[in-house]
């Protein structure tokens, strides 16, 4: 199984004057497409192999996340 995962670079949540909560993640770089653009160009198999590799990974972030 050959796992496309996008490198979390960095975490942190507000500065503690501003008592922030929400998180921010930092990804690499990814090259991608506007969705804008893209969503109206895929077709219904398209969206069901999408969503079927993002319930593939599902184990294995539930292992992560243990």
């Amino acid at each position: 199984m050959s796992l496309e995962i996008i490198r979390l670079l960095f975490l942190f949540r507000g500065h503690a004057e501003k008592q922030s909560k929400t998180p921010s993640l930092i990804f690499e770089y990814v090259n991608n497409t506007d969705f804008r653009t893209l969503y109206p160009k895929l077709t219904d198999y398209d969206n069901r192999y999408y969503i079927y590799e993002l319930l593939k990974v599902v184990p294995s972030i539930e292992l992560f996340m243990t």
